[in-house]
């Protein structure tokens, strides 16, 4: 079962896909999350090598993007992509019924931002985020305001005590044209998540302001009510 959580930049996604887990994992069930992926001692260099020996995963067309996706916003953060795009399509073309996959960071939230870039059609966007979607899957769209999820991300710096995060917090606030895209790629999501509902795809729509344990409670009690769980 693969579980793809969406939502604004600091709504909670990761905390949730983490809660979610360990409540699965301590009922018996096999859970695989983004961190958790490759093992703890695994290095970059082995993680480096993994994703070249399963570049055959990336689509074509996928590629193309990210190629677009490079000379706009760096190789390194192209290559990042390209490794978290490989993982999910290797999880999802090989794991078993028995596995839960959470997912924090996946093809709705990748695709929409290409649509917001420029880089590819709303319509093709859609179209790509339904080819890849495993047939068992499901999204959740965790609804938080941008208001609240940059509160979220302040007092995580704060907590952190990282004031390279709290300045990029600033820098964003004080950048309009960031803002901007930001909220467009809100936007998008949220449309996405409209016309992923009216194809059927099952969607789980939460209370961002809820608090993690109580969102995750409700992401548990879907997965152990889905009859093909």
């Amino acid at each position: 079962m693969y579980i793809e959580c969406i939502g604004a930049s600091g709504a909670g996604k990761t905390t949730i896909v983490a809660h979610t887990a360990q409540v699965l994992s301590a009922a018996g069930r096999v859970c695989v999350t983004r961190k958790t992926f490759f093992a703890p001692q695994r290095r970059k260099y082995f993680k480096a090598w993994w994703t070249v020996v399963h570049l055959w995963r990336l689509e074509v067309g996928t590629l193309r993007l990210l190629l677009q996706w490079a000379r706009a916003k760096g190789v390194k953060n192209a290559c990042m992509k390209i490794h978290e795009y490989i993982k999910i399509r290797q999880l999802t073309a090989t794991m078993d019924t028995d596995t839960v996959a959470l997912w924090d960071s996946g093809f709705v939230q990748l695709f929409s931002k290409l649509a917001v870039m420029g880089f590819v059609s709303e319509e093709d966007a859609f179209f790509l985020i339904q080819k890849h979607i495993p047939a068992q899957g499901v999204i959740v769209f965790l609804n938080t305001s941008l208001a609240e999820s940059r509160n979220r991300k302040r007092k995580r710096a704060i907590a952190w005590e990282s004031a390279a995060a709290l300045a990029r917090l600033e820098q964003e606030k004080d950048d309009p044209a960031r803002m901007e895209f930001i909220q467009a790629v809100q936007a998008m999501q949220e449309r996405m998540v409209q016309k992923l509902t009216a194809a059927h795809v099952s969607v789980l729509l939460l209370d961002g302001m809820q608090t993690p344990e109580t969102n995750a409670a409700l992401l548990v009690t879907h997965v152990q009510h889905t009859h093909y769980v």
